[in-house]
């Protein structure tokens, strides 16, 4: 089942497709080749080739070993390393899929909005900040510190987009 050139550690990701036919809305499973294999991670968007065109997925999860017998397709590649799709999502996902009758794929394009790789990019490197100990704890966008004389954890409005604004009107 692995390849030469696969992950040696969790070898298969389990993706699902964002397909619009309703009879392939489940989870196929496919071959982490050893260069994604720190990037694959649940959550996160992939393409993959399926009935040989590239379509989009997302990992949700990494197995040691696949239930398919026959030869497994290679993921292409990670479009992002952000894990973009959380278990909480992943349930309400499955959940709205099932009451209101349509596939977990149309339910995901809505639930996680297109990427976007200059904003991806922020929060990333911002992340990478916090994890480093850069970012202060409560802390709001670029840094902002809660005011003097503000409740634990209140950080100012202005230091976010329109803040200010939403103050004002707010206040009225």
């Amino acid at each position: 089942m692995a390849g030469a050139d696969a992950a040696a550690c969790l070898p298969v990701a389990r993706v699902l497709p964002l397909l619009q036919v309703s009879h392939l809305d489940r989870e196929f499973d496919y071959l982490v080749p050893a260069e994604l294999a720190e990037a694959a991670q649940p959550g996160v968007r992939v393409r993959i080739r399926f009935s040989g065109r590239l379509v989009d997925g997302f990992v949700l999860a990494r197995l040691a070993e696949s239930d398919h017998e026959g030869k497994l397709a290679r993921l292409e590649r990670v479009v992002s390393e952000l894990p973009v799709l959380t278990d909480e999502i992943r349930e309400l996902v499955t959940e709205v899929a099932i009451r209101y009758a349509g596939t977990r794929a149309d339910v995901l394009r809505l639930a996680i909005p297109p990427r976007h790789a200059r904003v991806e990019k922020d929060v990333v490197a911002k992340l990478a900040a916090r994890a480093n100990g850069v970012g202060l704890e409560g802390a709001g966008p670029d840094g902002a510190e809660p005011a003097a004389g503000a409740p634990d954890g209140a950080v100012p409005l202005a230091a976010y987009t329109h803040g200010a604004q939403f103050a004002a009107a707010a206040a009225d």
